[in-house]
């Protein structure tokens, strides 16, 4: 009886003994990351200029800071973000990003590539802003998720198109988009029936979805035949 008794207070005080070393590794750990931050807010008080101007060198520093944690884009008041600056700048594109998808609504039914976007962009921006990368493009669409599913980025194909209206992208209609961008931007009813083995139901469902929300354009020649192009996907080729 002593025996056990002594056996389990042996392993109590190991446990205690456990879960004060547990304790005091999670409050080095703690402190250290807090001084990481620390040095961190420091080094972008130092190089914020560079941060501002060199993309590649914002690109690297964004990803410095999601390594410790540190989201400088999580919000334009956040006190690290005021010190280096990036919040604003993201948030500034952003909002430039979101006039120029409203602004061509009625030419692709707010669907338009990314690099379209960015060249774009890059144009309205003018030679006296600072120089803006892709990567900055895409850290700013980022921020746009608050707004819901209205604004999105979706990968067809070898292509990143931004969706900035509220739509079911489901899984038959990014098939369809899938199978046009590998056929130039077009398709008709009997070609993606063939292509995907669907019915010719199914096949004119989707493709009067997405022609009604203007992400699809409708061309029909001298015999009736139906073509349905998208501008999203042909604005290079």
């Amino acid at each position: 009886m002593a025996a056990a008794l002594a056996k389990k207070r042996e392993k109590e005080k190991m446990a205690q003994t456990g879960q004060r070393i547990a304790t005091e590794d999670f409050n080095h750990l703690t402190k250290q990351m807090e001084e990481f931050k620390e040095k961190l807010e420091k080094f972008s008080q130092t190089h914020q200029e560079k941060i501002k101007k060199d993309p590649l060198f914002r690109k690297q520093f964004t990803a410095m800071c999601a390594s410790l944690g540190v989201d400088p884009l999580a919000s334009s008041k956040n006190l690290f973000a005021s010190v280096s600056g990036v919040g604003d700048f993201y948030y500034e594109l952003a909002v430039q990003a979101i006039e120029i998808c409203i602004a061509c609504r009625s030419e692709n039914g707010g669907l338009i590539e990314l690099e379209v976007l960015y060249g774009k962009l890059v144009k309205t921006r003018g030679k006296y802003k600072d120089e803006i990368s892709v990567d900055d493009l895409m850290q700013a669409l980022k921020n746009l998720k608050v707004l819901g599913s209205g604004f999105k980025v979706v990968k067809i194909g070898k292509r990143c198109l931004v969706q900035s209206i509220p739509s079911d992208m489901g899984e038959d209609p990014e098939k369809v988009l899938n199978f046009a961008e590998e056929q130039g931007g077009v398709c008709t009813v009997d070609s993606l029936r063939v292509s995907e083995g669907w019915s010719i139901t199914r096949s004119e469902t989707v493709l009067t979805q997405l022609l009604h929300s203007s992400q699809a354009w409708l061309d029909v020649d001298s015999n009736g035949d139906k073509s349905y192009w998208f501008p999203a996907l042909i604005s290079r080729n």
